[in-house]
């Protein structure tokens, strides 16, 4: 009896370790990409000239619709492994790329709710409209940053 027990357990684990080998061999890294226009009216030549600024408003923008699209896949309940996200705003398109490791029969699932739920314009358009608020001499108090006070000790750092 024990040895048939042993025996067992033993086959047990070898189809536990096929199952777990199959699983892995199952997913793999998928990766799809969508964009849209750049919906923001902005002249080249002040873009070129205040590249700056831009720079670091794209920066900005990238992040948002990075953490929206991440978003998105929580909402969904999507299985992932490892999900990678990159957005890239230039003058005239944004785009979004993902890199997710999934079972090969769920790929164009998951790429077709992720397309079907994710409105790249409309988050801008709320992105714009953020920054318009913040503007509003209404809202300016909102805005505003702390005074930072120096303790005693950090004034001995500063003067040494």
């Amino acid at each position: 009896m024990m040895d048939n027990l042993y025996y067992l357990t033993l086959i047990i684990l070898l189809l536990s370790a096929a199952y777990y080998v199959y699983r892995q061999i199952d997913r793999e890294m998928m990766y799809f990409r969508f964009s849209c226009e750049n919906i923001f009216d902005i002249d080249y030549y002040e873009y070129v000239n205040n590249y700056k600024f831009f720079n670091f408003f794209n920066e900005q923008l990238s992040e948002h619709l990075r953490l929206y699209v991440q978003d998105n896949f929580h909402a969904l309940r999507i299985p992932y492994k490892d999900l990678q996200l990159s957005a890239q705003v230039e003058f005239d398109t944004v785009t979004i790329a993902c890199y997710l490791e999934a079972s090969r029969n769920k790929h164009d699932k998951i790429q077709e709710e992720i397309i079907r739920t994710v409105n790249l314009e409309d988050e801008i358009r709320k992105f714009h409209a953020f920054y318009e608020k913040a503007r509003d001499p209404e809202f300016q108090h909102v805005f505003k940053l702390k005074e930072c006070h120096q303790t005693p000790a950090n004034q001995e750092h500063a003067k040494s």
